[in-house]
């Protein structure tokens, strides 16, 4: 068996008092300002924030598709500490692409032509370099195939390949996982980490994706008004960061299962014990929220309702009126009209 190969984290980029916006007329609109930031090889980094935060500016500001508007963006080569060119940073936007006569393997060699000559031919080097790239992101079957047949999440795969055979220590992305499905969501996110580990790129994505950076992200860069919070994403669940920030939006976010909810009002009382933790229960409280029932721990209450696990049923009790049902859609088809 190989030897896995251990990769020593190292500051790859950085901002000093970076202030990121546009120029006007009238003079600069700032987005934020004094930001001071750390991204690290062999580290995935999720930037987090609501629409209109300025995800794109900062994303674009680090790829120098946009100018700063003071302050400083670093970055430094790895290898010999010298610092990297811009060239060295490969970029995946959501652009859509544009390449009827293109293969894949086409596509993906793009990535390698800032170091061709001037005739942009390939040498047997570039071509090594190229196949690796398409393996590394699993798509060695689609290598012929014209760009435009391509699905979305085979594109979106294509274009990390791309990036990839740029060879950079750097790979930032905007929105990689926007109009996928939810199978292509996770597996694109899943990659991408999986690149940042076993390749040891440093890799800086912005995502709406909130569940999936917290479970795949070694750290999160959230925009939270006029700065940016910085941590890893356990840490900024312990801290009560995440919790303060979307409360101000219409999430709930579990302290325990760092999952996000949406806010319900809860304008109804029901008594329910969740004896055993089972799924049958704790999908049964989560029917009951989503119906604006807050649930009691007590069988004291107005309304009681019991799950028979014996009997594979929910029993439903009202003045001494009492309901069987046999699955949960049954039970709330009945809670959304009357209670019994």
């Amino acid at each position: 068996m190989p030897k896995e190969k251990i990769y020593k984290s190292i500051e790859m980029l950085s901002s000093d008092n970076l202030s990121i916006g546009y120029q006007a007329k009238g003079g600069n609109k700032i987005v934020m300002s004094e930001l001071n930031l750390k991204l690290f090889s062999g580290q995935l980094v999720a930037l987090l924030g609501p629409n209109g935060s300025g995800k794109s500016t900062l994303i674009r500001t680090l790829c120098n598709l946009q100018p700063q508007l003071s302050g400083e963006i670093n970055f430094i080569n790895a290898n010999n500490k010298t610092s990297l060119s811009w060239k060295d940073i490969a970029v995946v936007l959501t652009s859509p692409v544009y390449a009827p006569n293109f293969t894949v393997y086409d596509m993906v060699s793009a990535g390698r032509y800032p170091f061709t000559n001037w005739l942009g031919k390939l040498s047997s080097k570039d071509h090594t370099i190229v196949e690796h790239s398409i393996k590394s992101v699993g798509i060695e079957q689609l290598a012929a195939r014209l760009v435009n047949q391509l699905s979305d999440g085979e594109r979106q795969r294509m274009m990390i390949a791309k990036a990839l055979a740029q060879q950079s220590s750097i790979i930032i992305l905007d929105e990689p996982t926007a109009h996928l499905d939810l199978i292509n969501r996770v597996e694109i996110t899943k990659l991408l980490r999986k690149l940042a580990l076993e390749e040891n790129k440093a890799i800086l994505m912005a995502t709406h994706e909130l569940d999936l950076a917290i479970q795949s992200a070694d750290r999160l860069w959230l925009m939270d008004d006029k700065e940016i919070i910085v941590g890893a994403p356990e840490d900024m669940i312990i801290s009560g960061d995440l919790q303060r920030i979307f409360a101000r939006l219409s999430l709930d976010f579990d302290h325990y299962t760092g999952a996000f909810k949406i806010k319900t009002s809860l304008d109804k009382t029901i008594g329910f014990i969740n004896k055993d933790n089972s799924p049958e229960e704790i999908w049964t409280e989560r029917a009951l929220q989503k119906l604006g029932f807050e649930i009691i721990k007590s069988l004291d209450e107005k309304i009681i309702l019991v799950y028979c696990r014996a009997e594979e049923k929910w029993i439903l009790e009202e003045n001494s009126i009492i309901k069987s049902f046999g699955s949960l859609a049954e039970l709330c088809d009945v809670l959304k009209v009357s209670v019994v």
